[in-house]
């Protein structure tokens, strides 16, 4: 049995970051310490403009005090293009006024748009610890609306106190319009609130989407096993997430069955991505399929699936989808002078090398060709060569796979019945019937009962 599984193909996203991200320049002059920048006047909070040196402790400082500054002064404000370094964190960000780009309208159907290719930005780069802001421009093309700047939506911040008093005043059969007056008077005004009464609404009209109800966990285990009575082959667990998460990974288990067909072996919804939540979902599948694990598994380059099935699949022999990390390459080596050498020699070295010792032969010699001796995202990859080179990998029966493919196609499919409105009920209900093996795995978080 080969079994496919790809952890993030779905979130079920409640709360969504409407940020975008971003790539540009740097420059450390003229550190200016930037601690002290807001200052009071006629008891309003003033924020210094930005300029080219002003030191931070944080990217999220910056970003705050960009926000800040624009709401001050009436641009929205959006985070573009960023850089990460050879560890996988961002060193280079760009934050710039929302009317900035341009946008094509459609011929057939004009696009109303409020983008007036505006150049005002703030480029930061990470230097040690801290942020250092390499180049501002203050300048807009546009006209700017301190006024309205509290209705941008990088402005609005429905915060956990709001929401934990929407949600109380909600199971006590208050309305919206007193609960969001409550809120305006204990703020002193709806001036000082950065939401809006929408807003609140949309909050709780997805949080009633999320919660079972009264009674609604014990009907939705009662469907479970009346649906095992009627078939045995259904597997069905529950366990509780005590972080009480708004949003959930969907799993599915990918298989390929004797006539080369994809089959959906079992779902799996789970509130995290570490090492103990996998142990625990792979150690439930194993159960349901009667101890039998799987001779082989495709999965992507994820670290804490990978302890996971080391621990309870040890005699399964784990591979990495190599479209994956291939994919990787434009990101690693986009900048270099020589990338399309470089990626023509990787993907000949992985795919043209026949034997072990071939592959390990022509990598050596790609890296001295190259001089990527000293690159680590490389040196990773090749001590670990066992889990993705095509060379290293004929002794077992793959089905003909060398991607998470057929789970991304099955992904696709799920896609029309999965969305972010969709109850858990609904979810589960629509996976039964879609399952040709119908195992089902569950996680909820104890805030639905």
């Amino acid at each position: 049995m080969t079994v496919i599984i790809h952890s993030c193909f779905s979130q079920l996203h409640f709360d969504i970051d409407q940020n975008e991200t971003a790539n540009d320049t740097e420059s450390e002059d003229n550190d200016v310490n930037c601690k002290n920048d807001m200052k009071l006047i006629d008891g309003v909070e003033n924020v210094e403009e930005p300029k080219q040196g002003m030191v931070f402790n944080s990217l999220d400082e910056i970003a705050l005090h960009y926000r800040k500054y624009g709401k001050q002064q009436g641009f929205a404000v959006v985070q573009k293009n960023e850089r990460k370094n050879t560890s996988g964190h961002t060193c280079y960000i760009t934050l710039s006024c929302a009317s900035q780009g341009t946008r094509k309208a459609s011929s057939s159907k004009p696009i109303q748009t409020t983008r007036t290719g505006c150049k005002a930005c703030l480029n930061a780069r990470l230097v040690n610890t801290k942020w250092y802001a390499t180049n501002v421009s203050a300048k807009h093309n546009h006209d700017l609306s301190p006024g309205k700047a509290r209705y941008f939506r990088c402005n609005k911040n429905l915060d956990s106190t709001a929401k934990r008093k929407l949600l109380i005043n909600d199971r006590a059969g208050i309305s919206m319009s007193k609960s969001y007056n409550s809120l305006i008077v204990e703020a002193g005004g709806y001036e000082h609130l950065e939401f809006g009464e929408k807003d609140c609404r949309n909050f709780i009209a997805k949080s009633r989407h999320l919660r079972l109800g009264t009674g609604g966990a014990g009907a939705l285990c009662d469907y479970f096993k009346r649906m095992q009575a009627i078939n045995n082959n259904l597997y069905f667990a529950i366990d509780f997430d005590d972080d009480c998460r708004y949003e959930m990974s969907f799993a599915p288990f990918v298989g390929v069955n004797h006539h080369g067909q994809s089959i959906l072996l079992g779902a799996a919804l789970i509130s995290s991505e570490d090492t103990k939540t996998f142990v625990w979902l792979f150690e439930t599948w194993l159960n349901c399929m009667n101890e039998r694990a799987p001779s082989a598994i495709i999965t992507d380059q994820n670290r804490a699936m990978k302890n996971a099935i080391r621990k309870v699949f040890p005699n399964t022999r784990h591979r990495w989808c190599l479209w994956h990390i291939l994919k990787k390459l434009l990101e690693k080596f986009g900048s270099h002078s020589q990338y399309h050498a470089i990626k023509g020699a990787i993907r000949s070295c992985v795919y043209e090398s026949q034997t072990r010792d071939e592959f390990d032969a022509n990598w050596q010699s790609l890296l001295d060709c190259y001089n990527l001796r000293d690159n680590a995202w490389l040196c990773g990859l090749y001590s670990e060569r066992t889990f993705w080179v095509p060379a290293y990998l004929k002794d077992v029966f793959w089905a003909g796979m060398t991607t998470t493919q057929r789970s991304e196609s099955m992904n696709a499919f799920f896609y029309g019945y999965v969305h972010s409105s969709t109850t858990l009920k609904e979810l589960w209900i629509n996976t039964i019937v879609l399952c040709v093996e119908t195992i089902l795995v569950l996680v909820l978080p104890e805030e639905l009962f």
